[in-house]
């Protein structure tokens, strides 16, 4: 979160450059994201901590939709020069911006031009190599990345005749061996997040 904070800085310091105002004025920084829930709120909290911490630029969160609702959201407005200045989407999306000539500030670039350090090397590989290029250089900035764990009781798997800890081949009979434990009583969740759940936070270029 507080490097997350130092980025929202950086770009913010970024733009005033390009921007003429008078100085009682705030500067607006728009944040257009996809996140919902708790993942929403944590959002907006931050946006709402650094905006407490000065006077001079409020950052404002705005949800727009879903990954490809915002994702296509943030093209139609580069285009018609009406783009925010900061935009969360998924990592898949990272090919779909990238075509997009022109719309995005690499972060790697963004640091070098702000001479502000920036270690790649500090993400998993696993994480960052789906923000960068075939060269390592970060096109977006990983803001979460979601790993899927299951969660499993070893009593019950042996109630259901299963052994819980021989791989994943007995995994697989578990649906049918989990429906007549069902039947008899027990209680069996389940909850899956969609396939798209990694989020990254992109610079939009100035129009």
């Amino acid at each position: 979160m507080k490097l997350a904070s130092r980025l929202l800085q950086l770009t913010i310091v970024l733009l005033a450059l390009g921007l003429a105002v008078p100085a009682s004025a705030t500067t607006n920084i728009m944040w257009w994201h996809a996140m919902t829930g708790e993942l929403r709120k944590q959002l907006e909290k931050l946006a709402a901590d650094f905006n407490a911490s000065q006077s001079e630029f409020k950052v404002v969160p705005a949800y727009k939709g879903n990954y490809t609702e915002t994702v296509t959201a943030a093209i139609f407005a580069f285009r018609s020069h009406t783009q925010p200045a900061i935009v969360q989407v998924n990592e898949i999306a990272t090919a779909t911006m990238i075509a997009a000539r022109g719309a995005i500030y690499p972060v790697s670039e963004l640091m070098q031009d702000q001479g502000e350090p920036f270690a790649p090397t500090a993400y998993l590989p696993a994480v960052s190599g789906y923000y960068a290029d075939a060269a390592g250089n970060m096109l977006s900035f990983p803001f979460n990345a979601s790993t899927p764990i299951l969660y499993y009781n070893k009593t019950l798997f042996r109630g259901a005749g299963l052994d819980p800890v021989r791989g994943t081949e007995r995994v697989r009979r578990l649906p049918a061996r989990g429906a007549s434990r069902r039947e008899e009583g027990c209680a069996l969740g389940h909850r899956a997040a969609p396939p798209e759940d990694d989020r990254e936070v992109r610079f939009l270029a100035p129009g």
